[in-house]
Formats: structure tokens, sequence, C-alpha cells
């Protein structure tokens, strides 16, 4: 059972967190690419459209971005915790072996 849990470090969504902070950086410089009153028009109209639709897909981005890091760095503190507890149920059943050929 403990070679199914893996080896090495569990991954803990730090690229994650980073790729967030992108999207957030991006909904940003989408919010400022929008048309301000000088512009007119159904063109201006439609500019402003998408790139709203941009600006909003971007800030969503962010947010499942940092929602799935979080998903992803509690279920590696799982990961850990059960590999913890693998290893002590192993012991505890080789202290138990270990008295069973003793008597």
């Amino acid at each position: 059972m403990e070679l199914t849990t893996g080896f090495g470090t569990p991954y803990d969504g730090n690229s994650l967190d980073n790729g967030s902070q992108h999207f957030t950086t991006l909904s940003e410089q989408l919010k400022s690419a929008l048309p301000d009153a000088s512009w007119v028009g159904s063109a201006s109209e439609a500019y402003a459209g998408l790139g709203t639709a941009l600006q909003n897909a971007a800030a969503s981005m962010a947010e499942l971005d940092t929602q799935l890091a979080a998903l992803v760095k509690d279920q590696g503190e799982w990961v850990t915790r059960m590999r913890l507890g693998f290893g002590i149920t192993k012991d505890i059943l080789v202290a138990c072996l270990l008295i069973e050929m003793l008597m």
C-alpha cells in the first residue's frame, strides 16, 4: 500500500499560484486597454465588449488557478499524512511479527 503514495515530495501547487498571478496581471492589462470616452461608435462598443470578456476570462482563470493550487496543496499534505500512517502501521506490524517470533 505504501507504494501507492508515490515517491518524493508531493507537489505543492506553487506553479499554479504563479500562473494565477500572471492571469491577474493580464486581467489588469486588459482593463487598461478598454476604450475611454473618446472612443465612439459600434466598433468601440464591440471592442469594449470583447475586451471586457477577455478581462473576465483572465480573472476567472486567476481565481480557478488559485482554487486548484489550494486543492493540490491540500492533497499533497494528505499524501504526506498517508505516508506517515503507512510507516507507523508498517513499524507496528514489524514489531508484532518480532514479538510473535520470540514467543
